[in-house]
């Protein structure tokens, strides 16, 4: 397996994530997760966007994407970056899978491009729902299982509500087969595809306009850990906590300070970077958050939220996508 890490000396190499440090007789250092506590974890992901395209965002069925991690490794193996993250929402599942098969290609002498355990915490503001990017470039993302723990049981809650409305309005769904058919987090996304093999919806839009979204019928609105704590345990756990997305929030194109302000005050309780490249984003919204995150002395990310084809207008990166100069002084 080959975590990405910057280089440098004092290496210490452990194996997968709760397995404690490997011995010689384990592998070669290639395969194992390697710390290297002298660079700090901003500077280590800052070296890897230098060296080259990454994307920094991918999804797999750990949680709402539909590509297995397998298949995605496939794609991202094709796509020739230099460095990628699986970042499920609120599981490392993905992740730990990933690695496994990236463990065996270097096995089989196969160049890899290196992976970034990171995960997609669910939190909110006063204003709204907001997500999180938590990287962890040392190693260490086992501390945060606990608190992910807690997530998917606020997901577990508001799954099992959606489906009793369903079933009040006329639309009965199991939520036993909704948890057999999905991945480790699920969400209102496996319902919908519930919903189509009932042959209630013809697909996922039409699931969501009818009956998930908010303002919807059987919408349920979910109980989300505030932001600032979510920062506060990432950084405990040794992550590098990154926002999301922020053009989602409705926070580009509004003038003046609006953004500046909305960023600065998640700075305050700890932000190390934003999400300035996008798979949603306008060149215009890029260029406004890389001028405010570089004023604000934040890391500038990228990554395309890839989810598979069921995201019309969203492709993952590749090689072809350089945005350093977005990302980089």
């Amino acid at each position: 397996m080959r975590i990405y890490h910057a280089p440098d000396d004092g290496i210490v190499v452990r194996g997968p994530a709760g397995s404690g440090p490997l011995r010689d007789s384990d592998g070669p250092l290639a395969r194992g997760l390697v710390a290297r506590g002298d660079v700090p974890p901003r500077e280590a992901l800052e070296r890897l966007i230098a060296s080259g395209p990454v994307d920094l965002h991918l999804h797999t069925s750990a949680s709402d994407g539909l590509e297995s991690p397998a298949q995605l490794m496939y794609r991202v193996l094709r796509s020739g970056l230099v460095g990628f993250a699986v970042s499920d929402h609120d599981t490392l599942s993905g992740v730990r899978d990933t690695a496994i098969i990236l463990d065996k290609l270097n096995q089989l002498g196969i160049k890899t491009p290196d992976l970034v355990p990171a995960v997609e915490i669910s939190t909110r503001d006063v204003e709204g729902g907001r997500h999180l990017l938590a990287y962890y470039t040392h190693g260490g993302e086992a501390e945060i299982e606990s608190f992910l723990e807690t997530q998917t049981l606020t997901r577990d809650v508001r799954n099992r509500r959606i489906c009793e409305r369903l079933a009040e309005l006329g639309f009965p769904v199991d939520y036993e087969e909704v948890v057999l058919s999905a991945g480790h987090s699920i969400g209102r996304v496996h319902i919908a595809h519930a919903l189509i093999r009932k042959g209630y919806v013809p697909d996922v839009q039409t699931a969501f306009e009818r009956f998930l979204s908010s303002g919807r019928p059987a919408y349920v609105p979910r109980e989300r850990v505030g932001i600032r704590e979510a920062i506060a345990t990432v950084l405990a756990s040794g992550g590098l906590p990154v926002l999301a997305h922020p053009a989602h929030y409705g926070w580009c194109g509004r003038g003046g300070s609006f953004l500046r302000e909305r960023l600065e005050a998640l700075v305050e309780v700890g932000l190390e970077g934003v999400e300035v490249v996008h798979g949603d984003n306008t060149p215009e919204q890029a260029a406004e958050l890389a001028a405010a995150a570089k004023e604000l002395g934040l890391l500038r990310t990228v990554g395309s939220d890839w989810h598979s084809l069921n995201r019309q207008g969203r492709r993952m990166f590749t090689s072809e996508d350089d945005f350093r100069e977005l990302l980089l002084d």
